[in-house]
């Protein structure tokens, strides 16, 4: 079987490793999802502070992109619902 090998990939917050150099991309922004008949449906954007006490959808808590949602939502004073 031949050996490959790529030049880069992409990935959600990054662990620095020796001999590979992380850049950053331009952010995101954070989509909420919900049933049509959700009272946050018909919303433009959610002010975070509402999730509170939401039940919802979530990663797996060791995945990067949970970690980072827990830490938003301390910040902001959200007790999740997961």
């Amino acid at each position: 079987m031949p050996c490959r090998s790529v030049d880069f990939g992409i990935v959600p917050y990054p662990k620095p490793r020796r001999g590979l150099e992380v850049i950053a991309l331009p952010s995101d922004r954070l989509i909420l999802i919900c049933s049509p008949d959700h009272a946050f449906a018909r919303r433009r954007r959610v002010d975070i502070r509402q999730l509170d006490g939401q039940d919802f959808i979530a990663f797996e808590k060791d995945i990067p992109s949970r970690v980072a949602i827990d830490e938003i939502f301390r910040e902001h004073g959200v007790r999740s619902g997961w």
